[in-house]
């Protein structure tokens, strides 16, 4: 049911493609353009990864720093280990909720908290500390690193997701990539850093890492659209229409792109649990022969 009220939104359902060779030359300039669109929205979500390789390199040149300056204490390895790990606390934390918050409030809306918060937690780190007394500056420390963790988990979660979901299937693979490409180029910045400012400079390194994050509230906020799938998952046809059309620009390829989304929703799985066994699809699996060259190479590096 769902799948057929989002389809007829869309258009035409008994006949969805152009049908002549002029209006498929018409429909190409709409296409491109929607394309445009989409790269750019898959690099603006992607400051979200940048924050998380960012964070993950930035800390390891002037950690004694970092913690002489809060405890007053040289080569306390007790306040390093901490520094660095209750990132990782945070990091599974927010990992943890980030379905959640990407189910019930959406992917444009946790794209804006998870920029929020990669944001918050850095200047806490910078200001708080000095804004208390000496005995508790270590502490106002991990509460800003732990706050920067939660965004990192979330940003782990709903950046692929954001990009998978946004990205037609003709490149979906491409850019699904980019997060992955922009966590190492989130790495490589943070140790470009270290090398640039000494390491009583820290706080300037953790000051430039706002700059990505206050970037993606704002982008999430007044740039980038919702997902279509999560649109036609909440039964709101009208919305993933438009969505769909601004992301992949003609109504034809906005009703196939749908049509591919939807076939995942809940109400499509009820469906085909009606359906005989001769008409149910095989459910895609990481261990079927599609996969299987891609994930023998992945274990062998592994290895």
């Amino acid at each position: 049911v769902q799948y057929r009220v989002l389809a007829a939104s869309l258009g035409d359902q008994e006949n969805p493609l152009p049908s002549s060779q002029s209006e498929m030359e018409l429909s190409k300039p709409s296409q491109d353009q929607g394309l445009q669109f989409v790269v750019p929205c898959v690099f603006m979500a992607s400051l979200s990864a940048l924050c998380f390789g960012y964070h993950l390199s930035v800390v390891n040149g002037p950690l004694e720093a970092i913690t002489f300056s809060a405890t007053g204490v040289t080569n306390n390895l007790v306040a390093q280990g901490l520094v660095v790990s209750t990132l990782l606390m945070g990091a599974t934390f927010g990992s943890l909720v980030a379905g959640k918050l990407a189910d019930s409030m959406g992917r444009k809306k946790t794209l804006l908290l998870c920029g929020l918060v990669l944001a918050l937690g850095p200047a806490l780190c910078v200001i708080l500390p000095g804004l208390v007394p000496q005995a508790t500056r270590f502490s106002a420390l991990i509460l800003g690193r732990v706050i920067t963790g939660v965004g990192v988990g979330i940003a782990s979660s709903i950046c692929p997701l954001y990009i998978s979901e946004v990205s037609p299937n003709k490149l979906r693979g491409s850019l699904g990539s980019v997060n992955q490409l922009t966590i190492c180029v989130g790495i490589v910045l943070g140790l470009l850093a270290n090398l640039i400012y000494s390491a009583s400079q820290w706080r300037i390194m953790f000051l430039w890492s706002t700059l990505p994050g206050a970037s993606l509230a704002f982008c999430a906020q007044w740039v980038l659209p919702e997902s279509p799938r999560y649109l036609a998952s909440r039964n709101l046809g009208d919305k993933a229409r438009e969505a769909a059309l601004r992301l992949w620009g003609s109504t034809s390829q906005a009703l196939e792109e749908a049509r591919n989304m939807l076939n995942t929703t809940p109400g499509m799985e009820e469906e085909e649990e009606e359906e005989s066994p001769s008409e149910k699809r095989e459910k895609p699996s990481i261990f079927s022969k599609k996969y299987r060259k891609v994930l023998t190479m992945c274990v062998m590096m592994f290895v």
